[in-house]
């Protein structure tokens, strides 16, 4: 796999990064059609589909911050930019999806 899809200039569009949004995007559409025959609203739909995307991409993060602590103290702004842990984002995706489960009153397992 090539690292760098194209460049437009100074902006570098990286191919795990386009494969992550086609991800992203093909788990909202699926979800959106399943939620649907379950007859739960379309804001409800969002306020799920997004919450779970934010917690997802945060605890991805925040993992990848934890397990490299020591680079993050010597330069912080560097780790910001760069980096998540693919785990820490299934393990904040589930939370976030049990965590709204309840608050809607719908099956864990049927989300």
């Amino acid at each position: 796999m090539h690292p760098i899809l194209f460049k437009l200039g100074p902006l570098t569009i990286y191919t795990y990064g386009v494969f992550v949004f086609l991800g992203v995007l093909s788990a909202y559409w699926i979800v959106h059609l399943q939620l649907k025959k379950l007859k739960v609203s379309s804001a409800v739909i969002s306020n799920i589909i997004f919450g779970t995307i934010i917690y997802g991409f945060l605890g991805a993060k925040l993992l990848y911050i934890l397990v490299e602590w020591e680079a993050f103290r010597q330069n912080p702004l560097v780790m910001i930019r760069s980096g998540f842990i693919f785990y820490g984002g299934i393990i904040s995706g589930l939370l976030a999806v049990y965590l709204f489960a309840k608050e809607y009153g719908l099956s864990f397992f049927a989300l």
